[in-house]
């Protein structure tokens, strides 16, 4: 078993911590996740089947379950329910003599906690914070125990309300986050505070909590490694300081230390003594790491300068709201990575611990976040929790860096907090703003964001960028963005927006998916994680085994330019699968293949360049396409790559020398078809003529000439849309590109069905509509016309394929140009922009094609069959 299956089946218990001579006890009075739940008692004050007494699983979202009535964040006038639940539970009279507390991982928004009729302590106010209260003396031991907790939507705190609940997302109300009972012996370990560095230099605070008479007493530490082989000799602490701690600082050798390329996890297993006796031990999972940010210069972890390859993420599931599981998080946490990204920014809120738990044990860089979307919370409110916040996630060796609010919810009054509960210091920002030697701009343009890297002095990282609604953003413009600011140092990386769209999947409207209109479909990922084009072409371009295409001709010896862009991980282990395919004709997807044996990758350096050299066999050349694909020493792929071996030319020829199946006359083809030049402005009159072959092919040649800026250029013709039933393409695919989003894609041969997917709004992928490049041939396929076959001998030509549909909320921006036709074989296609710019100011690949008087010359073969 995985040490990450491990970690997840232990996650999935309601477990306890094992001690020797006394123990942490845990009791779960409700589920563990959205999976796992328990019915409590629950009456709702109004909305959906309001006004009675029924049950509730919890942990959910009240409206998830049928009760209240949605927001979202921007709605003017925000619903109000109230929810009553109410949990019978025994407590064993075993219990009597030790300490009793109860434990809520998090209430939208204000709960107020009853146990036998009397308060566990004050309201808590704030929907994603741990809290506790000790319950010893409200107990009936050996008795059966009514637990009441009643939950306001909305907060008392009217700062609160501002900061989390009309905020620009999903607004839920309910115990969404498990309830427990922990059960502690008289005096015991509360919690303890790591800072661990990759030089194996550690100090560890321990916060002890006595009964009054227990006297003096010692902590002892020792290190082990997660299966719990010791690895330091114990060491004692003792003496309380005046932070309530006892700090034990020592020095572990050599100790393996973590990054998000090595997530080496060792656990601390701290005593309290007194004497030789054992009153309470206590486990906590670490990380030995160092995180920096030098002023003028970047982020350094362990002494390597990094940069973040991050995604913004909610904690999301259409069915349930912002209540998830570990299986779900394990799931994001590996598409995450799975995109070669290495840094992840919890939005807009601290996310579920057994997410960092995740990010600990595989391997990602976290920006945690107070909330506080363009309003703050008022400085007591900020005080409590941010203490709330650091207490529960500061061992985490994920966390690289604090966030103070997002987006002008900063309460600067409280950036000193940080440091007072986080003993590693880590880095504070505030999205949006320039503090503190950062600047984390949110969507900057590109030109700005050059002005930035080269002239700006701040340490440039974007915590939102290239805004993702429907198809645009993401993969769009990031080729840009990447290679052209990692060459500076002032570059630190960045954050896109956002990982998934939040489409609820609502109970008042027939289980549909609501995204709000335009202001949730955000995402590289589809709300049950369907993979939108984006996904594919961000990891390509950010994956850390780069390639760079080949010229593959006659030539060609098999030798690919390799770049190591890993910033700890040589490629001494890694090795590369090369695998041939052969069509048994240009628009069959029979394919043979040829596998040949692994070859082992040169032993990069991070940073360093080489070159790997495939092995051919002597017929490589009869085959249609080679691909590659880079594998880690565990198997996984970090990237792969596929280029076509047969030319275009070569493509058209085959497909002429199979006859047609029927014979259309060449005006009858011509009338349907109406072959027309698209693209202007035309300085000339272009010439299109035709002819046709014994055979029945039509074939039509063009020529004319461009000379200013062009969204597009090239031959198009109608065809009629209605009764597609799909198409087989040999093109690069399955997905469509842009002009500044043309990495993610693989030539070959793809069969794709008809669908009016509008990216965003449905989800039904790869999309069918749409620009494809490296296009050699296509059949449309129909049922109430002919089938439509179209090749083309030209190389590098692009394919439209139809016009998407325009979303029924959008950006202008992100609606890119499309002939006035059905179908085009096209050398000029647009890029497409982000819900904030149009895509000439996302780089140069998104900018217009100017053309200086460029005659273009080219063929196009159709048949009607």
């Amino acid at each position: 078993m995985t040490n990450v299956m491990r970690l997840l089946s232990a996650l999935l218990l309601a477990g306890c911590l094992t001690v020797r001579g006394q123990k942490t006890e845990i009791t779960y009075l409700s589920g563990t996740d959205k999976d796992n739940t328990v019915e409590w008692e629950f009456r709702c004050s109004s909305g959906m089947n309001s006004g009675r007494w029924t049950t509730i699983p919890v942990p959910s979202c009240w409206e998830q379950q049928g009760f209240g009535a949605y927001n979202y964040g921007h709605d003017r006038k925000p619903n109000h329910e109230q929810g009553h639940y109410r949990k019978t539970f025994s407590a064993p009279a075993a219990w009597q003599g030790r300490r009793i507390f109860i434990t809520f991982e998090g209430v939208m928004t204000d709960a107020d906690v009853r146990l036998n009729g009397r308060p566990a302590g004050p309201v808590h106010r704030g929907a994603f914070y741990r809290f506790q209260y000790e319950v010893t003396d409200l107990l009936r031991f050996g008795e059966d125990n009514l637990l009441e907790v009643i939950v306001d939507k909305e907060s008392a705190n009217e700062s609160i309300n501002q900061a989390e609940r009309r905020a620009d997302y999903w607004i839920f109300g309910g115990i969404f986050r498990p309830v427990y009972l922990e059960v502690k012996p008289q005096s015991f370990i509360e919690r303890v505070a790591i800072d661990a560095r990759h030089d194996g230099t550690f100090s560890m605070q321990v916060f002890p909590r006595l009964e009054s008479q227990t006297g003096e007493v010692t902590v002892e530490a020792e290190i082990q490694t997660l299966e719990g082989k010791r690895v330091t000799k114990p060491r004692k602490g003792w003496g309380i300081g005046p932070d309530g701690a006892i700090t034990i600082a020592g020095h572990m050798e050599t100790p393996l230390a973590w990054t998000s390329e090595t997530p080496h996890l060792y656990q601390a297993v701290f005593r309290l003594k007194k004497g030789r006796h054992t009153l309470h031990e206590y486990r906590q999972r670490f990380g030995f790491r160092t995180i920096e940010m030098r002023p003028g210069d970047g982020f350094y972890v362990n002494g390597v300068k990094v940069r973040f390859k991050g995604v913004c993420r909610h904690t999301f599931w259409p069915e349930t709201g912002r209540t998830i599981s570990p299986a779900l998080a394990l799931e994001d946490v590996r598409l995450i990575k799975e995109m070669n990204m290495n840094a992840v920014r919890m939005s807009h809120y601290p996310p579920d611990s057994y997410f960092l738990d995740f990010c600990d044990s595989l391997g990602l860089y976290v920006l945690d976040e107070l909330a506080g979307w363009q309003s703050k919370y008022d400085t007591q409110t900020a005080h409590r929790l941010v203490g709330e916040m650091i207490r529960r996630d500061v061992n985490h060796p994920c966390i690289v860096i604090w966030d103070n609010g997002n987006e002008g919810g900063f309460n600067f009054e409280v950036r000193r907090d940080y440091a007072i509960w986080d003993p590693q210091h880590r880095h504070v920002v505030e999205p949006w703003s320039k503090l503190d030697g950062v600047d984390t701009h949110h969507y900057p343009k590109f030109e700005p964001s050059m002005e930035a890297v080269t002239q700006g002095g701040l340490v440039y990282m974007p915590t939102e960028s290239l805004h993702g609604l429907h198809d645009g953003g993401h993969g769009a413009g990031l080729e840009d963005y990447w290679e052209t600011f990692r060459q500076y140092p002032l570059y630190a990386g960045q954050f896109l927006w956002d990982f998934a769209d939040e489409g609820v999947v609502r109970r008042d409207q027939r289980d549909s998916i609501d995204v709000e209109n335009d202001k949730a479909p955000d995402g590289i990922l589809g709300p049950h994680h369907e993979k939108e084009g984006s996904f594919f072409a961000i990891r390509q371009i950010w994956s850390p085994v780069y390639l760079r295409e080949p010229v593959i001709n006659a030539s060609w010896d098999g030798t690919v330019s390799l770049e190591n862009r890993y910033h700890f991980t040589t490629l001494e282990h890694y090795t590369f699968v090369c695998q041939l395919e052969r069509y048994t004709s240009p628009l069959d997807t029979t394919v043979i293949r040829h596998n040949n044996e692994n070859v082992p990758a040169p032993a990069l350096s991070p940073g360093q360049s080489g070159s790997l050299r495939i092995p051919l066999p002597a017929d490589w050349q009869s085959y249609d396409a080679i691909g590659l694909k880079a594998l880690s020493p565990g198997g996984d792929v970090v990237c792969s790559w596929q280029w076509p071996i047969v030319s275009a030319k070569e493509t058209a020829e085959r497909l002429s020398a199979t006859p047609s199946s029927t014979r259309i006359g060449l005006d009858e083809a011509i009338q349907k078809l109406k072959p027309r030049i698209v693209g202007q402005p035309m300085p000339e009159e272009p010439k299109v003529t035709w002819a046709q072959t014994a055979d029945g092919t039509i074939r039509v040649d063009y020529q004319f000439r461009l000379k200013g800026d062009y969204d597009y250029a090239g031959i198009a013709f109608s065809y009629p849309e209605e009764g597609v039933t799909g198409a087989t393409l040999m093109a690069n695919g399955p997905y469509r590109v842009w002009k500044n989003r043309l990495k993610g894609t693989a030539f070959g041969v793809h069969e794709k069905a008809y669908n009016n997917t509008i990216t965003g709004q449905d989800w039904d992928y790869p999309e069918f509509k749409g620009y494809y490049s490296g296009f050699h041939a296509v059949r449309l396929h129909s049922s109430k016309s002919a089938d439509l076959m179209l090749y083309t001998p030209d190389e590098g030509q692009y394919l439209q394929i139809f016009t998407p549909q325009r979303p029924i909320h959008f950006s202008k921006n992100v609606e890119a140009p499309f002939p006035p036709a059905d179908i085009s074989v096209l050398n000029i296609i647009p890029g497409i922009g982000t819900k904030f710019s149009t895509a000439d100011l996302e780089g140069p690949q998104g900018q217009i094609q100017h053309v200086s008087g460029q005659t273009i010359q080219g063929s196009v073969f159709l048949r009607l069959e």
